[in-house]
Protein backbone atom coordinates (compact mmCIF):
# COMPACT_ATOMS: atom_id res chain seq x y z
CA UNK A 1 0.00 0.00 0.00
CA UNK A 2 1.40 3.83 -0.75
CA UNK A 3 1.90 6.14 2.24
CA UNK A 4 -0.30 9.11 2.37
CA UNK A 5 2.60 11.31 1.77
CA UNK A 6 3.74 8.81 -1.75
CA UNK A 7 0.20 8.84 -2.93
CA UNK A 8 -0.01 13.10 -2.35
CA UNK A 9 3.24 12.88 -4.43
CA UNK A 10 2.08 10.85 -7.46
CA UNK A 11 -1.51 12.59 -7.29
CA UNK A 12 0.93 15.95 -7.10
CA UNK A 13 2.39 14.74 -9.97
CA UNK A 14 -0.29 13.45 -12.27
CA UNK A 15 -1.44 17.06 -11.99
CA UNK A 16 2.05 18.74 -12.41
CA UNK A 17 2.01 16.37 -16.02
CA UNK A 18 -1.78 17.61 -16.81
CA UNK A 19 -0.59 20.81 -16.28
CA UNK A 20 2.31 21.04 -18.63
CA UNK A 21 0.22 19.04 -21.01
CA UNK A 22 -2.63 21.85 -21.03
CA UNK A 23 -0.23 24.25 -21.46
CA UNK A 24 1.73 22.57 -24.50
CA UNK A 25 -1.30 21.65 -26.24
CA UNK A 26 -2.88 25.06 -26.30
CA UNK A 27 -0.02 27.72 -25.95
CA UNK A 28 3.15 25.96 -27.35
CA UNK A 29 5.04 27.24 -30.48
CA UNK A 30 3.95 24.12 -32.29
CA UNK A 31 0.07 25.00 -31.55
CA UNK A 32 -0.37 26.10 -35.59
CA UNK A 33 0.58 22.74 -36.78
CA UNK A 34 -1.23 20.89 -34.12
CA UNK A 35 -5.38 20.63 -34.90
CA UNK A 36 -7.31 22.25 -32.54
CA UNK A 37 -9.69 19.15 -32.24
CA UNK A 38 -6.77 17.36 -30.93
CA UNK A 39 -6.12 20.85 -28.79
CA UNK A 40 -9.45 20.77 -27.23
CA UNK A 41 -9.43 16.60 -26.75
CA UNK A 42 -5.79 16.44 -24.58
CA UNK A 43 -6.79 19.50 -22.75
CA UNK A 44 -10.20 18.14 -21.50
CA UNK A 45 -7.95 15.03 -21.15
CA UNK A 46 -5.79 16.46 -18.94
CA UNK A 47 -8.35 17.91 -16.74
CA UNK A 48 -9.89 14.73 -16.49
CA UNK A 49 -6.53 13.11 -15.31
CA UNK A 50 -6.65 15.60 -12.49
CA UNK A 51 -10.17 14.69 -11.59
CA UNK A 52 -8.54 10.92 -11.34
CA UNK A 53 -5.57 12.11 -9.35
CA UNK A 54 -6.94 14.18 -6.51
CA UNK A 55 -11.00 12.24 -6.68
CA UNK A 56 -12.22 15.45 -5.85
CA UNK A 57 -14.94 17.65 -7.86
CA UNK A 58 -16.34 20.65 -5.66
CA UNK A 59 -17.96 23.59 -6.61
CA UNK A 60 -20.03 26.49 -5.72
CA UNK A 61 -23.63 27.47 -7.03
CA UNK A 62 -22.70 30.99 -8.16
CA UNK A 63 -19.04 29.59 -10.07
CA UNK A 64 -21.67 26.65 -11.60
CA UNK A 65 -24.17 29.54 -12.41
CA UNK A 66 -21.32 32.17 -14.09
CA UNK A 67 -20.15 28.72 -15.83
CA UNK A 68 -23.26 28.51 -17.57
CA UNK A 69 -23.96 31.46 -18.47
CA UNK A 70 -20.86 31.93 -20.36
CA UNK A 71 -21.76 29.35 -22.29
CA UNK A 72 -25.23 30.67 -23.19
CA UNK A 73 -23.75 33.94 -23.70
CA UNK A 74 -21.40 31.79 -26.38
CA UNK A 75 -24.65 30.11 -27.70
CA UNK A 76 -26.61 32.77 -28.41
CA UNK A 77 -24.06 35.19 -29.98
CA UNK A 78 -23.08 32.39 -32.20
CA UNK A 79 -26.63 31.86 -32.81
CA UNK A 80 -27.04 35.66 -33.72
CA UNK A 81 -23.51 36.25 -35.80
CA UNK A 82 -23.84 32.94 -37.67
CA UNK A 83 -20.27 31.87 -36.29
CA UNK A 84 -19.46 28.03 -37.53
CA UNK A 85 -20.01 25.29 -34.98
CA UNK A 86 -16.84 24.12 -35.22
CA UNK A 87 -15.80 27.52 -33.46
CA UNK A 88 -18.70 27.44 -30.67
CA UNK A 89 -17.50 23.62 -29.78
CA UNK A 90 -14.21 24.71 -29.34
CA UNK A 91 -14.92 27.62 -27.33
CA UNK A 92 -16.82 25.31 -25.09
CA UNK A 93 -14.69 22.88 -25.17
CA UNK A 94 -12.30 25.35 -23.71
CA UNK A 95 -14.72 27.05 -20.98
CA UNK A 96 -15.50 23.66 -19.71
CA UNK A 97 -11.18 22.44 -19.87
CA UNK A 98 -10.71 25.82 -17.85
CA UNK A 99 -13.42 24.81 -15.51
CA UNK A 100 -12.62 21.44 -14.80
CA UNK A 101 -8.95 22.23 -12.85
CA UNK A 102 -10.78 24.20 -10.36
CA UNK A 103 -13.38 22.23 -8.96
CA UNK A 104 -10.79 19.23 -8.77
CA UNK A 105 -7.58 21.03 -7.46
CA UNK A 106 -7.46 23.19 -4.43
CA UNK A 107 -6.33 26.86 -5.41
CA UNK A 108 -3.14 27.04 -3.09
CA UNK A 109 -2.32 23.21 -4.77
CA UNK A 110 -2.77 24.46 -8.55
CA UNK A 111 -0.61 27.18 -7.80
CA UNK A 112 2.01 25.45 -6.03
CA UNK A 113 2.59 22.85 -8.62
CA UNK A 114 2.02 25.81 -11.52
CA UNK A 115 5.29 26.91 -9.85
CA UNK A 116 7.15 24.08 -9.90
CA UNK A 117 6.08 23.11 -13.60
CA UNK A 118 7.40 26.98 -14.65
CA UNK A 119 10.18 26.74 -12.69
CA UNK A 120 11.15 23.65 -14.82
CA UNK A 121 10.47 25.76 -17.47
CA UNK A 122 12.14 28.55 -16.92
CA UNK A 123 15.16 27.42 -15.99
CA UNK A 124 15.25 24.94 -19.44
CA UNK A 125 14.86 27.87 -21.28
CA UNK A 126 17.59 29.92 -19.81
CA UNK A 127 20.14 27.10 -20.35
CA UNK A 128 18.84 26.88 -23.73
CA UNK A 129 18.84 30.65 -23.96
CA UNK A 130 22.59 30.35 -23.05
CA UNK A 131 23.51 27.85 -25.06
CA UNK A 132 22.12 29.53 -28.47
CA UNK A 133 24.32 32.47 -27.08
CA UNK A 134 27.54 31.22 -26.81
CA UNK A 135 26.78 27.83 -29.04
CA UNK A 136 24.52 28.20 -31.95
CA UNK A 137 26.02 25.49 -33.82
CA UNK A 138 25.05 22.87 -31.06
CA UNK A 139 21.57 24.25 -31.18
CA UNK A 140 21.57 23.46 -35.03
CA UNK A 141 22.14 19.80 -34.31
CA UNK A 142 18.49 19.50 -32.74
CA UNK A 143 15.42 19.03 -35.20
CA UNK A 144 14.29 22.34 -36.52
CA UNK A 145 10.29 23.06 -36.29
CA UNK A 146 7.88 24.42 -39.18
CA UNK A 147 9.44 26.84 -41.34
CA UNK A 148 7.99 30.31 -40.86
CA UNK A 149 9.62 33.55 -42.56
CA UNK A 150 12.87 34.78 -41.33
CA UNK A 151 12.88 32.62 -39.03
CA UNK A 152 15.50 29.44 -37.60
CA UNK A 153 13.55 27.68 -35.49
CA UNK A 154 14.73 24.39 -33.80
CA UNK A 155 12.85 22.32 -31.05
CA UNK A 156 15.32 21.16 -27.74
CA UNK A 157 11.77 19.23 -25.83
CA UNK A 158 10.78 21.59 -23.27
CA UNK A 159 12.22 24.68 -25.00
CA UNK A 160 12.37 26.33 -28.81
CA UNK A 161 14.53 29.22 -30.24
CA UNK A 162 14.51 31.19 -33.18
CA UNK A 163 18.61 31.66 -34.57
CA UNK A 164 18.65 35.10 -35.88
CA UNK A 165 21.13 37.32 -36.95
CA UNK A 166 20.39 40.27 -34.67
CA UNK A 167 18.28 39.53 -31.15
CA UNK A 168 17.81 35.91 -29.60
CA UNK A 169 14.57 35.93 -27.29
CA UNK A 170 13.64 33.40 -24.93
CA UNK A 171 10.57 31.96 -25.73
CA UNK A 172 10.36 28.48 -23.77
CA UNK A 173 7.77 26.13 -24.97
CA UNK A 174 5.63 28.70 -25.87
CA UNK A 175 4.90 30.56 -29.26
CA UNK A 176 6.26 33.49 -28.96
CA UNK A 177 8.60 35.34 -26.14
CA UNK A 178 5.23 37.61 -25.84
CA UNK A 179 2.97 34.49 -24.53
CA UNK A 180 5.69 32.88 -22.49
CA UNK A 181 5.97 36.34 -20.01
CA UNK A 182 2.22 35.74 -19.86
CA UNK A 183 2.70 32.61 -17.71
CA UNK A 184 5.97 33.49 -16.06
CA UNK A 185 3.87 37.30 -14.97
CA UNK A 186 1.23 34.54 -12.89
CA UNK A 187 3.67 31.94 -11.99
CA UNK A 188 6.02 35.55 -10.02
CA UNK A 189 2.25 36.56 -9.03
CA UNK A 190 1.79 33.12 -7.06
CA UNK A 191 5.70 33.52 -5.91
CA UNK A 192 5.24 37.10 -4.22
CA UNK A 193 2.03 36.94 -2.42
CA UNK A 194 1.26 33.05 -2.34
CA UNK A 195 4.47 32.33 -0.91
CA UNK A 196 5.64 35.48 0.11
CA UNK A 197 9.26 36.12 -1.74
CA UNK A 198 10.50 33.03 0.54
CA UNK A 199 11.79 31.22 -2.42
CA UNK A 200 14.49 33.97 -4.10
CA UNK A 201 15.97 31.68 -5.78
CA UNK A 202 13.29 30.66 -7.92
CA UNK A 203 12.11 34.61 -8.17
CA UNK A 204 15.47 35.25 -9.69
CA UNK A 205 14.96 32.42 -12.39
CA UNK A 206 11.29 33.37 -13.15
CA UNK A 207 12.64 37.15 -13.36
CA UNK A 208 15.47 35.73 -15.19
CA UNK A 209 13.62 33.92 -18.00
CA UNK A 210 11.40 37.31 -18.45
CA UNK A 211 13.63 39.64 -19.00
CA UNK A 212 15.74 37.74 -21.76
CA UNK A 213 12.04 37.71 -23.06
CA UNK A 214 13.08 41.01 -24.50
CA UNK A 215 8.87 41.45 -24.61
CA UNK A 216 8.17 45.16 -24.11
CA UNK A 217 4.49 43.82 -22.79
CA UNK A 218 6.93 41.65 -20.41
CA UNK A 219 9.35 44.15 -19.40
CA UNK A 220 6.71 46.93 -18.42
CA UNK A 221 4.87 44.39 -16.34
CA UNK A 222 8.00 43.32 -15.03
CA UNK A 223 8.85 47.28 -13.87
CA UNK A 224 5.08 47.14 -12.40
CA UNK A 225 5.79 44.05 -10.25
CA UNK A 226 8.55 45.61 -8.97
CA UNK A 227 6.69 48.69 -8.47
CA UNK A 228 3.73 46.70 -6.65
CA UNK A 229 6.26 44.98 -4.42
CA UNK A 230 7.62 48.43 -3.22
CA UNK A 231 3.83 49.35 -2.20
CA UNK A 232 3.02 46.17 -0.91
CA UNK A 233 6.11 46.42 1.41
CA UNK A 234 5.33 49.80 3.12
CA UNK A 235 1.94 49.85 2.77
CA UNK A 236 1.22 50.36 6.14
CA UNK A 237 4.24 52.66 6.79
CA UNK A 238 3.55 56.12 8.06
CA UNK A 239 5.73 57.52 5.20
CA UNK A 240 4.28 55.11 2.62
CA UNK A 241 3.62 57.52 0.18
CA UNK A 242 7.16 59.40 -0.01
CA UNK A 243 9.28 55.96 -0.30
CA UNK A 244 6.46 55.06 -3.04
CA UNK A 245 6.98 58.34 -4.76
CA UNK A 246 10.84 57.79 -4.20
CA UNK A 247 10.97 54.44 -5.57
CA UNK A 248 8.71 55.29 -8.71
CA UNK A 249 11.60 58.15 -9.25
CA UNK A 250 14.98 56.03 -8.44
CA UNK A 251 13.11 53.23 -10.80
CA UNK A 252 11.97 55.67 -13.40
CA UNK A 253 16.00 56.77 -13.37
CA UNK A 254 17.16 53.71 -13.71
CA UNK A 255 14.78 52.84 -16.45
CA UNK A 256 16.29 55.79 -18.61
CA UNK A 257 20.15 54.75 -17.66
CA UNK A 258 19.64 51.36 -18.59
CA UNK A 259 17.66 51.79 -21.83
CA UNK A 260 20.35 54.35 -23.12
CA UNK A 261 23.18 52.02 -22.24
CA UNK A 262 21.65 49.03 -24.43
CA UNK A 263 22.57 47.53 -27.36
CA UNK A 264 20.33 48.78 -30.40
CA UNK A 265 18.64 45.46 -30.66
CA UNK A 266 17.71 45.47 -26.96
CA UNK A 267 16.52 49.32 -27.49
CA UNK A 268 14.27 48.31 -30.56
CA UNK A 269 13.18 44.73 -28.90
CA UNK A 270 12.23 46.80 -25.65
CA UNK A 271 10.49 50.40 -26.96
CA UNK A 272 12.40 51.59 -30.07
CA UNK A 273 9.42 48.75 -31.94
CA UNK A 274 6.62 51.04 -30.24
CA UNK A 275 8.31 54.51 -31.77
CA UNK A 276 9.10 53.72 -35.23
CA UNK A 277 5.37 52.07 -35.65
CA UNK A 278 3.86 55.79 -33.91
CA UNK A 279 6.37 57.80 -36.53
CA UNK A 280 5.58 55.58 -39.74
CA UNK A 281 2.49 55.55 -41.63
CA UNK A 282 1.47 52.11 -39.97
CA UNK A 283 0.58 51.02 -43.38
CA UNK A 284 3.14 48.14 -42.23
CA UNK A 285 2.13 44.66 -40.66
CA UNK A 286 4.58 44.48 -37.31
CA UNK A 287 4.36 43.35 -33.94
CA UNK A 288 3.54 46.97 -32.71
CA UNK A 289 1.20 47.53 -35.02
CA UNK A 290 -0.95 44.11 -34.51
CA UNK A 291 -0.87 45.28 -31.36
CA UNK A 292 -2.07 48.24 -31.73
CA UNK A 293 -4.75 47.60 -34.18
CA UNK A 294 -5.84 44.79 -31.99
CA UNK A 295 -7.02 47.74 -29.66
CA UNK A 296 -8.36 49.83 -31.89
CA UNK A 297 -10.61 46.70 -33.93
CA UNK A 298 -11.70 45.63 -31.08
CA UNK A 299 -12.60 48.36 -29.58
CA UNK A 300 -14.76 49.43 -33.03
CA UNK A 301 -15.75 45.91 -33.22
CA UNK A 302 -17.56 46.11 -29.45
CA UNK A 303 -18.93 49.67 -30.63
CA UNK A 304 -20.55 47.90 -33.02
CA UNK A 305 -22.64 45.27 -31.08
CA UNK A 306 -22.15 45.87 -27.43
CA UNK A 307 -24.61 43.41 -25.36
CA UNK A 308 -24.33 40.37 -27.94
CA UNK A 309 -20.24 40.86 -29.21
CA UNK A 310 -19.81 40.25 -33.20
CA UNK A 311 -18.53 36.77 -32.32
CA UNK A 312 -15.48 35.14 -33.51
CA UNK A 313 -16.32 35.00 -37.65
CA UNK A 314 -17.08 39.01 -36.65
CA UNK A 315 -13.56 39.65 -34.32
CA UNK A 316 -11.63 38.11 -37.15
CA UNK A 317 -13.07 40.07 -40.35
CA UNK A 318 -13.17 43.48 -38.01
CA UNK A 319 -9.09 42.87 -38.13
CA UNK A 320 -8.81 42.20 -41.49
CA UNK A 321 -8.84 45.90 -42.64
CA UNK A 322 -5.56 46.16 -40.92
CA UNK A 323 -4.21 43.93 -43.18
CA UNK A 324 -4.05 40.26 -40.98
CA UNK A 325 -6.42 38.56 -38.68
CA UNK A 326 -4.80 38.55 -35.41
CA UNK A 327 -6.27 39.76 -32.94
CA UNK A 328 -4.28 39.66 -29.77
CA UNK A 329 -5.98 41.67 -27.17
CA UNK A 330 -7.62 39.59 -25.00
CA UNK A 331 -9.40 41.89 -22.09
CA UNK A 332 -10.87 43.78 -24.99
CA UNK A 333 -12.25 40.16 -27.43
CA UNK A 334 -13.97 39.22 -24.04
CA UNK A 335 -16.33 42.18 -25.15
CA UNK A 336 -15.86 42.58 -28.71
CA UNK A 337 -16.87 38.98 -29.18
CA UNK A 338 -19.08 37.67 -27.13
CA UNK A 339 -20.64 41.37 -25.85
CA UNK A 340 -21.01 43.03 -22.52
CA UNK A 341 -22.09 40.13 -20.30
CA UNK A 342 -18.97 37.80 -21.10
CA UNK A 343 -16.79 40.71 -20.96
CA UNK A 344 -18.04 41.46 -17.41
CA UNK A 345 -17.63 38.16 -16.51
CA UNK A 346 -14.29 37.82 -16.85
CA UNK A 347 -13.59 41.49 -15.83
CA UNK A 348 -15.09 40.40 -12.39
CA UNK A 349 -13.07 37.42 -12.62
CA UNK A 350 -10.08 39.02 -13.02
CA UNK A 351 -10.61 41.29 -9.90
CA UNK A 352 -10.82 38.60 -7.70
CA UNK A 353 -7.93 36.74 -8.86
CA UNK A 354 -6.22 40.01 -8.20
CA UNK A 355 -7.87 40.05 -4.65
CA UNK A 356 -6.88 36.30 -4.23
CA UNK A 357 -3.30 37.18 -4.20
CA UNK A 358 -3.42 40.04 -1.71
CA UNK A 359 -6.34 42.08 0.54
CA UNK A 360 -4.58 45.51 0.38
CA UNK A 361 -7.03 47.53 -2.36
CA UNK A 362 -4.29 49.59 -3.82
CA UNK A 363 -1.85 46.76 -4.32
CA UNK A 364 -5.04 44.22 -6.27
CA UNK A 365 -5.51 47.00 -7.84
CA UNK A 366 -2.25 46.80 -9.73
CA UNK A 367 -1.86 43.15 -9.58
CA UNK A 368 -5.55 43.19 -11.63
CA UNK A 369 -3.53 45.91 -14.24
CA UNK A 370 -0.21 43.60 -14.21
CA UNK A 371 -2.15 40.53 -15.41
CA UNK A 372 -4.64 42.88 -17.61
CA UNK A 373 -1.42 43.83 -19.17
CA UNK A 374 -0.19 40.41 -19.45
CA UNK A 375 -2.91 39.44 -21.70
CA UNK A 376 -3.37 42.51 -23.63
CA UNK A 377 -1.39 41.71 -26.47
CA UNK A 378 -1.67 38.19 -26.80
CA UNK A 379 -5.36 35.89 -28.07
CA UNK A 380 -6.27 33.88 -25.20
CA UNK A 381 -10.27 33.98 -25.35
CA UNK A 382 -10.48 30.56 -25.85
CA UNK A 383 -7.25 29.61 -24.43
CA UNK A 384 -7.99 27.01 -21.30
CA UNK A 385 -4.63 27.33 -19.88
CA UNK A 386 -4.98 30.99 -18.83
CA UNK A 387 -8.72 30.81 -18.45
CA UNK A 388 -8.12 28.61 -15.63
CA UNK A 389 -6.54 31.54 -13.56
CA UNK A 390 -9.58 33.92 -13.89
CA UNK A 391 -11.88 30.46 -13.06
CA UNK A 392 -10.47 30.19 -9.91
CA UNK A 393 -11.07 34.14 -9.20
CA UNK A 394 -14.55 33.22 -9.80
CA UNK A 395 -14.86 30.44 -7.58
CA UNK A 396 -12.60 32.71 -4.86
CA UNK A 397 -16.39 34.80 -4.64
CA UNK A 398 -17.13 35.18 -1.27
CA UNK A 399 -14.46 32.66 0.07
CA UNK A 400 -11.50 32.71 2.25
CA UNK A 401 -8.49 30.72 1.68
CA UNK A 402 -5.62 28.52 3.89
CA UNK A 403 -2.19 29.65 3.41
CA UNK A 404 -0.11 27.31 1.48
CA UNK A 405 1.88 24.91 3.82
CA UNK A 406 -1.52 23.17 4.69
CA UNK A 407 -2.04 25.16 8.28
CA UNK A 408 -5.46 26.56 9.36
CA UNK A 409 -4.33 30.27 9.28
CA UNK A 410 -6.93 32.32 7.28
CA UNK A 411 -6.65 35.07 5.11
CA UNK A 412 -9.58 37.48 6.18
CA UNK A 413 -10.96 38.77 2.89
CA UNK A 414 -13.88 38.48 0.97
CA UNK A 415 -14.20 38.98 -2.83
CA UNK A 416 -17.35 40.95 -3.26
CA UNK A 417 -19.05 42.60 -6.47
Amino acid sequence: MFSHSSATRMSDGVVAIAILVLMYFTSSYNIVIIPGWISMLLSLVSGVAMVLATKRVRTSPLLLCLFLVLCCNVFLTSIVTGDPLKEVVIVLSALLAALIPVVSVDFWRYCRIYTDVMQFLAGYSLVVYLLALVAPSFIRLFPGTYWRPTLETYNLGFAFINLRTKLLRNMGVFWEPGAYQTFLVFAILIEVFLFHRRRKGRLLILGAALLTTWSTTGILVGLLLTYILVIDKYYHSRVAIIRITMAAAIIGFLIGVIYFALPPELQYSAVGKIVVYLQSDRSQTTSASVRFDGIFYALRAFGRSPFLGVGQEGLREAVLEAGHTMATNTPLNWFATFGLVYGSVFLLATFCLARSFTAKPLVAFLVMLAILLSIGTEQYLRNPSVMVFFFYGLAAIGKSRCRPGGNQERIQWRCVM
